[in-house]
């Protein structure tokens, strides 16, 4: 029974507002800007679809490490070390 009292009373109130809100709505407000309403036009821009891959080394592990030996061992004889 006191929810029922309670709902209509909330009812009541949101009522009110509402109506009181309408109302005021038609009246101008003073500091606001009105804007008349503006139809932008133009196509729908569509995503662009990126394609990732990966990139497959044209040498492998083996041919760099022969490389690199050499030159690791020539900077390490030289000196600081």
């Amino acid at each position: 029974m006191i929810r029922a009292k309670v709902a209509w009373m909330v009812a009541g109130f949101m009522a009110t507002g509402l109506l009181s809100s309408a109302a005021a709505a038609d009246e101008p407000v003073a500091g606001t800007v009105t804007v008349t309403p503006v139809k932008i036009t133009g196509r729908r821009q569509i995503p662009l679809t990126i394609t990732i891959a990966r990139v497959e080394p044209k040498l492998g592990v083996a041919p760099l490490r022969r490389e690199l030996y050499p030159r690791i061992e020539r900077a390490a004889s030289k000196e600081p070390f």
